[in-house]
């Protein structure tokens, strides 16, 4: 449920990490009772990506707001790194705000569709083992709010994928049926010769 106040400005970011640093604590104990790394590799990969899109975003709008209020000056000086370097706009220019950070929206989207592939992976594993189909749903919830994002109405289905995503693990098993391991057979210890 944290990552759905994401949204929140100033704090959003870190409690959206947050969220996500969770997710992948929960999804590690799924992996160790399934036996399946995969399961967690997958959430640890789309899970940190998801991490780094989100600082990527706030570094972004924090730095274009900046120059919106015409601060350029603290703005400029920011190191982000040559690819994030925004051009220059007149203060208080929307259009100019939005052109300027057009090319990162589109770096952040690639990143978050990346994310939403790993976690999908992830979600398809358990609910497939499990025969739990919510945890699909909201796997393909989630990859078709990241894909749709640029046209805005992705964000809508983000949440609601979020949300089922939650009402998935709510409602999981305490006890989550595995398949048994086979014991390990040891040989006899030789005999001491006497």
């Amino acid at each position: 449920m944290l990552t759905l106040l994401t949204v929140v400005p100033l704090f959003g970011a870190i409690v959206g990490s947050l969220g996500f640093v969770l997710i992948i604590f929960a999804m590690k104990e799924v992996a160790n009772a399934f036996h399946d790394k995969t399961i967690y590799i997958n959430t640890l990969i789309g899970a940190t990506t998801s991490i780094g899109g989100l600082i990527l975003t706030s570094l972004v709008v924090v730095r274009s707001m900046v120059r919106f209020v015409g601060l350029k000056n603290v703005a400029g000086n920011l190191p982000y790194g040559p690819s994030l370097n925004l051009p220059p706009f007149a203060v208080g220019d929307p259009v100019g705000l939005f052109l300027a950070i057009l090319p990162a929206l589109f770096l952040i989207w690639i990143v978050q569709l990346t994310a939403a592939v790993f976690m999908r992976r992830a979600y398809e594993s358990i609910a497939a083992r499990m025969k739990f189909k919510t945890l699909r749903t909201a796997g393909w919830l989630y990859l078709a709010g990241s894909s749709t994002t640029v046209i805005l109405v992705g964000f809508g289905l983000l949440a609601v994928g979020q949300i089922i995503l939650s009402r998935a693990f709510f409602s999981m098993e305490e006890e989550v049926p595995v398949r048994p391991v086979p014991p390990i057979i040891r040989p006899p210890a030789p005999s001491p010769v006497a």
